[in-house]
């Protein structure tokens, strides 16, 4: 229930770190339960502090290992969330967002051979996910397989739009079609993204250097 009420998470938040101080129970126990509501609630500060906590206990835990490194993407962090990732698909428990997780770190770190067959598992086990597909998208295309990977583009745009995100939105889809623009040496429309991109105020700082880098 965290996700669509804030209370309530909260409230089982702070049940389940009671519980953990007055040694009802383990925190490698619960501790994939609660990083889940950690998470849902946006509070990334607890997340990493219990993910530690369980890591402690049991530093093979799927859901510990995942979050780590999922949070360690997110600062750009890509040599910590390698490590992190790849222990927590090493058990065989990991979800598919911890092996997009991984292959986008992958993606970050230049290891497209090895990104894109955690991209692919990402996506057939769940294909509803314009991330997920975007992920794929971009991996496929900088490894010069342009033809599918503008095909997955296609894919992960079709399903943002479902989800409400409007076309042109999303900065790293505007990123992968400038990608394919320059593949298809389609100049003209090229010099028209790049000079949208550009004028973006929404780019991270990653991003900014990857358009700074693409200046054809």
């Amino acid at each position: 229930a965290a996700p669509k009420d804030a209370k309530r998470g909260r409230a089982a938040q702070e049940a389940i770190h009671k519980a953990i101080r007055e040694g009802k129970v383990r925190a490698d126990v619960i501790g994939g339960q609660l990083i889940a509501i950690d998470l849902a609630l946006g509070d990334r500060e607890n997340a990493e502090k219990d993910a530690i906590d369980v890591l402690k206990l049991d530093r093979h835990d799927p859901a510990a290992n995942a979050a780590l490194g999922s949070l360690a993407v997110e600062r750009g962090d890509y040599e910590r969330a390698e490590r992190y990732l790849r222990r927590a698909i090493a058990t065989g428990k990991a979800s598919a967002g911890a092996k997009n997780d991984l292959a986008w770190t992958l993606y970050r770190l230049g290891k497209l051979d090895e990104a894109e067959p955690f991209a692919r598992e990402a996506v057939r086990a769940l294909g509803g996910s314009w991330a997920l597909r975007e992920t794929l998208a971009a991996i496929l295309i900088r490894a010069g397989k342009t033809e599918e990977g503008e095909r997955e583009l296609a894919k992960a745009e079709e399903l943002a739009e479902k989800a409400g995100v409007p076309k042109g939105r999303i900065v790293s889809i505007e990123i992968d079609r400038a990608r394919i623009l320059k593949a298809k040496e389609d100049y003209e429309h090229l010099k028209m993204v790049m000079r949208q991109l550009k004028t973006r105020k929404d780019l991270t700082d990653e991003q900014k250097a990857e358009v700074k880098g693409m200046d054809w």
